[in-house]
């Protein structure tokens, strides 16, 4: 028998040559490292943090509430993807392909940031590329239409992780779709974006 390769090794073994690490989403961060993340840059920009440190809670259970910088809810980064039709995957109702999103091991690694048309409200990669870390524990939103500002359950096993990455299959990239990471852990294959809330005077 073999051992399998740690992410680390994969990692490694994986990215082509030439790779440019400044111009690809940044990798192998735990949900616990994107969170402070956001409050690192927080405080650089003189705003509040968004999570306690104790609890790692946004906001005390507010995280649209939130004046710092933050990860998204599943809430958000699924109207991001699906705006403005429901559309079921960020690019629209089309199949994915090689010139649609970097899925299913088609490049064997991440793409520069980018690559690929944005979404309608003009982000990059919410389909495909790595799988994104949000604010949530994972309990995968359903009948999210008829709610406002859902936000996930008060605790869970794992974080929830939404669109997909290079290494899984086209079914992982529904907008809809989500999956759950141990907040702990990092992967060679998941990244995330950061959001702030506008907040009203």
């Amino acid at each position: 028998f073999s051992l399998r390769p740690s992410h680390s090794e994969f990692a490694r073994e994986a990215h082509p040559d030439g790779y440019a690490p400044d111009d690809h989403p940044v990798k192998e961060v735990s949900w616990y490292g994107a969170a402070a993340y956001c409050d690192w840059l927080s405080l650089a920009a003189d705003l509040p943090r968004a999570y306690d440190h104790r609890t790692w809670e946004c906001n005390g259970g507010d995280p649209y509430g939130a004046e710092g910088y933050r990860l998204p809810t599943e809430a958000e980064w699924e109207r991001a993807a699906r705006w403005p039709d429901g559309r079921s995957y960020a690019w629209g109702e089309e199949p994915p392909s090689p010139s649609r999103v970097n899925a299913n091991l088609g490049l064997g690694w991440s793409s520069p940031v980018g690559s690929y048309a944005p979404s309608a409200l003009g982000f990059s990669d919410l389909s495909g590329n790595v799988w994104e870390w949000c604010n949530d524990w994972k309990d995968c939103i359903e009948d999210s239409l008829s709610r406002i500002n859902p936000v996930g359950p008060d605790s869970a096993v794992s974080r929830v992780q939404k669109g997909g990455s290079w290494r899984h299959a086209p079914e992982a990239l529904r907008s809809a779709g989500c999956r759950g990471g141990y907040a702990y852990n990092t992967y060679a294959y998941v990244g995330f974006r950061i959001c702030r809330s506008v907040i009203d005077p």
